[in-house]
């Protein structure tokens, strides 16, 4: 990342976005940051005449304790800062492969703003990526199995600000059918 401006916080909260229309199809920043099985991650800064520069260095598995969390999501369920989330930004969901026979997972994604019940259900023809977006991503950017979807017509958090999210067609290890479903509310930090 290079800019005149660019500062070591600006880029963390810039990797973990990446729904920039180059990354929002795989959010691989985003993905690495938040593996589990990461042990060691770096960033560094340089400024000159030319710029600041950042950079991120995140492979890294050193972290060889079991994942016991089924997914990974960002944002995450619960409270979630909203100056850390844009109404822009790709919502993920990453599967842990030793929870899910992902080769048989076929998700479908629902979103309900609780605050208007204003709903979003996502499927493979959403590929705006400017606007209603969805996509399975399924190379090895840290988990391997990534529910990316990114809703339209959101212009702030501040009043739709609780959301339920509903993820159907996933199998675990037993075959058996699984569903996620959590809420996410965002609040304002002072």
């Amino acid at each position: 990342m290079s800019s005149a401006s660019a500062t070591l916080q600006g880029a963390v909260r810039s990797f973990c976005d990446d729904s920039d229309e180059r990354n929002i199809d795989r959010v691989g920043h985003r993905r690495w940051i938040l593996y589990p099985h990461l042990g060691k991650i770096g960033f560094g800064y340089a400024a000159s005449a030319a710029g600041s520069f950042v950079t991120l260095q995140v492979f890294d598995k050193s972290n060889t304790e079991k994942t016991d969390a089924d997914y990974i999501l960002w944002p995450n369920k619960g409270y979630f800062p909203g100056s850390f989330f844009e109404t822009t930004q790709a919502w993920s969901v990453s599967l842990n492969p030793d929870s899910y026979n992902l080769g048989r997972c076929k998700p479908t994604v629902k979103l309900t703003c609780l605050n208007n019940d204003k709903k979003w259900s996502f499927s493979s023809g959403d590929k705006d990526r400017n606007g209603k977006y969805f996509n399975i991503e399924k190379s090895n950017f840290g988990l391997p199995y990534c529910i990316i979807f990114k809703p339209d017509g959101i212009t702030s958090f501040l009043f739709e600000k609780r959301f339920k999210v509903e993820i159907d067609g996933l199998v675990n290890k037993t075959g058996q059918s699984q569903k996620i479903e959590y809420e996410v509310e965002f609040f304002t930090l002072l």
